[in-house]
């Protein structure tokens, strides 16, 4: 059993890769969320695994959006985008 739990784990040098990119996309936010560009959100997330993404709301307040401005970026932001015919907001 440990040794499957073991295996699960990414190995440490992608754990690495992992972490930079979180640290690189939270950088990122933090810069564009200070000038009150529009932050949109969805299901395209390489630093995220899949089914996890509502998590990205508490992490979206934690880089400067109110809790109200976090969920319109998964709701109404992204829907104004969609309308806008940008599919790759968020």
């Amino acid at each position: 059993m440990l040794a499957e739990g073991a295996a699960k784990q990414p190995p440490s040098s992608r754990a690495d890769e992992i972490t930079k990119a979180r640290a690189t996309a939270h950088d990122h936010l933090r810069r564009a969320i200070q000038p009150g560009s529009p932050i949109a959100f969805g299901t395209e997330s390489s630093v995220y695994p899949d089914g996890l993404n509502a998590r990205e709301l508490a992490v979206l307040v934690s880089l400067g959006l109110s809790p109200l401005e976090a969920i319109h970026a998964g709701s109404r932001v992204r829907l104004d985008r969609r309308k806008r015919g940008n599919r790759r907001a968020g």
